[in-house]
């Protein structure tokens, strides 16, 4: 059975770096020493790949890419890939947030000049062999959004657009070094990825990664697999995913996100998914399910709509699909992300799977005792949460309650005063039955609503950009910490 344990969720960008983005360098060691240090075991962050517009980890032109802010300039200096000289030692970033478009601007050029002193070798071509199914149509998919002006790629020239074979191998020989150089990113990125990876494994920290349940439209991931999303003769999507009105969102929430063919995709023995799993599993220990209720049943709403409002349920695959992960992959551990609206039949394929639930402290205080979320109501198979990144912080949400949720709060955990509830909150996180306990590290600090790191839908600079400084880390907080998970069982 799996030991009681600690983690810290943090995506990588929000690690601190003089490069204006968190990576996979220096400091991500350095944070990993932290947790190591202090009994935490698990470092959960958000998905790895690219980012387009809203800077969303969540939205990617590929779902099996690494984004390439993510790559640290100093470990491409310490493996020979780049001089001093290639680096320039006057620009300045926001030490409090991601500045994306300006981040990734200077990191590109940076890399093109690493990239112009590279020659291939047999790590190299195994990689661009090994990966080829997924990598080949990515660079494609790079390369064409710049040609056509825009990653939409049914408004790309009708060749393109319905992924000719003969027209694309055409434009692969015409094009050939700014492919190889899409190619070079994502073997540096798999390449720091499991430095990082290794020292983690060395300090005894597991990754949690994340793997969301639907895909972007424009990536190379629909273009290229056109026949088992709901897209119409035009290449358009049919209808799209989101969720009715929850928690979050009183309009629900409007993904805009290409709904799949599932029967089409079981005939293929779910081919794509098997692979779309094996490659997060590559990077991660553990892995949490975004949106694990569609596998159940999801919200399809028209192509046409403008709101999540209206749309019907319909069925997933349910138990067939994990019986098909399991029987392709070994020894791999899920987590479901089992929020919003949840039915009988959601958790009886989430328990049928053996999976861990999720659990937010903050859902927990609509002043009934059988709620859900109240620690004492949690069973073991659960992770339990101090809130995710689509929440605030618990100092966040708690400044913002009524008075009478705030009583009932601080008579929950105790707390004689405002001024101890960051703390208390974090102890009964830690105490719950759940066999994993998830600090959001923002909490752990005592931050406020300045580290909130998104709010669901919602686009603007301030989404996913908050970082954090080592000098809002301090000794006493790592120390009551560790205390903490010693006296609960999870060190």
């Amino acid at each position: 059975m799996t030991s009681r344990s600690a983690g810290i969720f943090l995506h990588i960008t929000a690690l601190p770096g003089k490069f204006g983005v968190g990576d996979m360098g220096a400091e991500a060691k350095k944070f990993i020493d932290l947790l190591s240090q202090n009994s935490v075991k698990i470092w959960q962050i958000c998905p790895t790949g690219p980012i387009a517009f809203g800077n969303s980890p969540y939205s990617s032109p590929s779902a099996f890419a690494g984004n390439q802010i993510l790559i640290s300039v100093e470990t491409l200096k310490n493996w020979g890939y780049l001089q001093e000289s290639d680096v320039p030692k006057t620009t300045k970033y926001s030490e409090n947030s991601v500045e994306f478009d300006k981040v990734f601007k200077d990191k590109d050029k940076i890399f093109r000049k690493a990239f112009e002193k590279f020659t291939p070798n047999q790590e190299y071509i195994n990689f661009c062999r090994d990966e080829n199914s997924w990598l080949e149509p990515y660079v494609l998919f790079l390369s064409l959004s710049k040609k056509f002006g825009t990653p939409r790629w049914c408004n790309w020239d009708k060749n393109y657009a319905k992924y000719d074979k003969a027209t694309l191998e055409k434009y692969a020989k015409e094009n050939e070094k700014e492919l190889n150089y899409y190619r070079f990113i994502q073997f540096i990125f798999q390449s720091q990825w499991f430095d990082m990876k290794k020292y983690a494994a060395d300090k005894g920290v597991r990754i949690f990664g994340d793997i969301p349940y639907y895909v972007s439209y424009e990536s190379s991931d629909v273009w290229a697999n056109q026949d088992i999303f709901e897209l119409n003769t035009k290449g358009e999507m049919a209808r799209v995913g989101g969720v009715p009105p929850d928690y979050f969102s009183e309009d629900g929430q409007l993904w805009g996100t290409p709904l799949y063919r599932w029967k089409k995709i079981k005939a293929t023995g779910y081919d794509w998914w098997v692979k779309r799993m094996k490659r997060s599993f590559f990077y991660n220990d553990m892995v949490r399910i975004d949106h694990f209720r569609a596998f159940e049943s999801f919200w399809a709403i028209d192509g046409k709509a403008t709101t999540a409002k209206v749309g019907v349920w319909e069925k997933g695959p349910g138990d067939d699909f994990f019986a098909n992960i399991y029987k392709n992959i070994d020894g791999i551990e899920l987590i479901a992300e089992d929020l919003g609206i949840i039915t009988d039949e959601v958790n009886k394929l989430r328990d049928s799977q053996n999976l861990c639930g999720m659990k937010i402290f903050q859902f927990a205080f609509d002043g009934n005792p059988d709620n859900y979320y109240l620690p004492y109501n949690c069973n073991r198979q659960s992770v339990m949460y101090s809130g995710t990144h689509d929440n605030d912080t618990v100092l966040g949400w708690y400044s913002n309650l009524d008075e009478q949720t705030k009583e009932r709060v601080k008579n929950y955990i105790q707390a004689k005063n405002d001024d101890e509830v960051s703390g208390k909150i974090i102890r009964e996180v830690l105490a719950a039955r759940s066999v994993y306990a998830v600090l959001q590290l923002p909490d752990l600090l005592g931050l406020g609503s300045e580290a909130r790191f998104n709010v669901p839908g919602t686009v603007n600079d301030k989404n996913w950009a908050w970082r954090f400084k080592w000098s809002d880390v301090n000794k006493k907080t790592m120390d009551d910490l560790k205390k903490m998970i010693q006296i609960y069982g999870r060190a």
